[in-house]
């Protein structure tokens, strides 16, 4: 992994051939189920190039959806480990469950529904990864985002081809304390956060600014 480490990153960064990109995403999670807990010193720096793609403008959006789905084979991955990261993954997860496009559009309702799916596999993902190490109760402050998006999806016309079907609903159950409900409003657009600035860490927050929507 040191001797591919480079290549990988460059392959993440490579947003003008957004095909080379997707690759890379797809390898990241071969990696991930290939080493299981070793790929946890290179968490970091993969999370933070993947991040960095979900707000790039000029990245190509096919390619988002496997980013976000990806999040959760990390998870799988490295266990209870990937509790530091769950400020700024789970807010991205967050804020993408908020997206909405005009479902009239085929193209657009294709896409809106790989975006939730892939929002559905990385939720599962990174709580079974927390339960394996008895974490899991570290999913709950985000618990209510999470079954929001799952009321919308499972009452909606437009629910998104295979969103449901992967979700493992009963993994979520453990992890819901009392008193949780929906929150957050759907938007005319994707309301990506905005990139981290500093390098990942315990307990790290967002910036509060509003991030401008992507195309």
């Amino acid at each position: 992994m040191p001797h591919f480490r480079p290549f990988l990153s460059f392959g993440l960064s490579n947003h003008e051939e957004h095909q080379v990109c997707g690759v890379a995403v797809g390898v990241v999670g071969d990696i991930c189920r290939a080493l299981e807990g070793k790929v946890q010193p290179y968490c970091q720096e993969i999370l933070q190039l993947l991040l960095a793609n979900l707000q790039n403008p000029t990245l190509n959006r096919n390619v988002k959806p496997p980013i976000l789905s990806c999040f959760g084979d990390i998870a799988l991955a490295v266990g209870g480990e990937f509790e530091p990261y769950l400020p700024l993954t789970m807010s991205m997860l967050q804020q993408a469950g908020l997206t909405s496009m005009d479902v009239s559009n085929p193209d657009l309702a294709e896409y809106l529904g790989r975006l939730r799916e892939g929002i559905f596999e990385a939720y599962t993902g990174v709580l079974q990864g927390l339960r394996a190490d008895n974490k899991g109760a570290a999913f709950q402050p985000y618990l209510p985002a999470a079954m929001h998006l799952l009321a919308q999806v499972s009452g909606g016309a437009h629910a998104g081809g295979g969103a449901l079907g992967r979700l493992e609903v009963a993994d979520w159950l453990p992890a819901r304390g009392p008193g949780t409900r929906a929150r957050g409003e759907a938007r005319d657009h994707e309301p990506w956060a905005p990139p981290p600035t500093a390098p990942l860490r315990s307990g790290c927050r967002l910036p509060s600014r509003r991030a401008a929507p992507i195309s």
